[in-house]
């Protein structure tokens, strides 16, 4: 669900959509806590939030 949120969001620039994402990749590493993937879909979807907003604490969420 994380990768559908994201795909859609990123697809029309929608900060809702990808802080959908955001939650359902939270939920997932509640599951599964060391998957590199998990967590560079996870960065990504900060990213794309910055690119959209600008906004600085999404850009120190990103970095971590």
């Amino acid at each position: 669900m994380g990768l559908v949120q994201y795909a859609l969001g990123d697809l029309h620039g929608d900060g809702t959509l990808l802080q959908d994402a955001s939650d359902y990749f939270q939920l997932a590493s509640d599951v599964k806590k060391n998957h590199p993937e998990l967590w560079n879909n996870w960065g990504m979807v900060y990213l794309r939030l910055v690119a959209i907003s600008d906004a600085q604490a999404d850009i120190e969420t990103a970095i971590e």
